[in-house]
């Protein structure tokens, strides 16, 4: 969405300066009209919100190769998720390999969207939190159970 907010903010720029300059002339370019152009085509376009179509890909990745999630028991191929009662977790090394330099950036955008939920750290608001699983600690982010159930997703152990 960032990457398309930039265009328009440009061309809103672009209108109030037209504005501006022809204003003796009477032309008016109804700049407020952009703001509920920019609305519906974000609305229209999932392709726009790029971190929730990593997410829906790493949910999707998950689903095929449960074998990287871990429930019942440790997974030998490597840890990519926790199951349990309480949710579905990423590990946070995970998402940082699966993400590259963007892990941060997308990290926040799941945030703010509420595709993975608010943990608090001290004062500060952060996606991760420590979770004891089986006996083993892990650093993870709780994907939001209803994002889950709202694409399709259910990863409890009767669909294993």
């Amino acid at each position: 969405m960032r990457r398309i907010a930039l265009h328009f903010a440009f061309i809103v720029y672009v209108a109030e300066v037209l504005n501006e300059l022809f204003k003796d002339e009477g032309m008016k370019i109804p700049v407020s009209d952009f703001k509920d152009l920019f609305n519906a085509i974000c609305s229209e376009n999932d392709h726009v919100d790029r971190a929730k179509n990593v997410l829906i890909e790493i949910l999707e990745e998950l689903d095929a190769n449960r074998n990287h999630i871990f429930a019942e028991y440790e997974s030998n191929s490597g840890i990519h998720a926790i199951f349990n009662k309480n949710g579905l977790y990423l590990t946070i090394d995970y998402i940082n390999k699966r993400l590259g330099e963007d892990a941060k950036q997308i990290r926040q955008a799941w945030m703010n969207q509420q595709l993975t939920l608010e943990q608090k750290n001290g004062r500060k608001i952060v996606d991760y939190k420590a979770i004891t699983h089986k006996k083993q600690n892990f650093r993870v982010t709780q994907v939001n159970p209803e994002f889950i159930e709202e694409q399709g997703f259910n990863f409890s152990r009767n669909y294993f």
